[in-house]
């Protein structure tokens, strides 16, 4: 069907970009909402994993955001058709920086991810007849440790 689409001429019904209101405005709430709760519930269980899903969640929901506005600045002036690219980009850098933060952290605490053991699990280790140390046992239950 999408094929069918881009081969044959057609005529949209509404306003150009219409859709991506109709699609945006509702991922912007539902991103928000989710980025929240996981938020909440990563700080009262102590998750580091779940903070950190909290803050793609509410990225998510921040390009949303840019994209809803960036539809309604290009109805405004076509000149602003680079609004929400720009938002992406910098959406994109933020999340790379927090992520160099949190390896960078890992390793000042010890975790020393790396190298290639710290990836084994300790099912494996047992089997080769070795204990797991007490830095890899902590790993399993914390979501690689951070402090998000």
């Amino acid at each position: 069907m999408a094929i069918e689409h881009l081969q044959h001429e057609h005529e949209e019904e509404g306003e150009p970009g219409e859709a991506l209101l109709y699609l945006s405005i509702p991922g912007f709430v539902v991103f928000a909402l989710l980025g929240l709760i996981k938020l909440r519930l990563g700080y009262k269980t102590r998750s580091a994993s779940m903070k950190k899903d909290a803050i793609c969640s509410l990225t998510g929901a921040a390009l949303s955001l840019c994209v809803a506005i960036g539809n309604l600045l290009v109805r405004v002036s076509s000149s602003w058709w680079w609004f929400d690219a720009a938002c992406a980009l910098v959406a994109s850098l933020g999340l790379l920086l927090f992520g160099l933060h949190d390896l960078w952290n890992n390793a000042a605490k010890g975790h020393s991810w790396w190298r290639a053991r710290f990836w084994g699990t300790p099912s494996r280790q047992r089997q080769r007849g070795r204990k797991p140390s007490a830095q890899q046992g902590s790993r399993s239950g914390g979501g690689g440790g951070g402090g998000g």
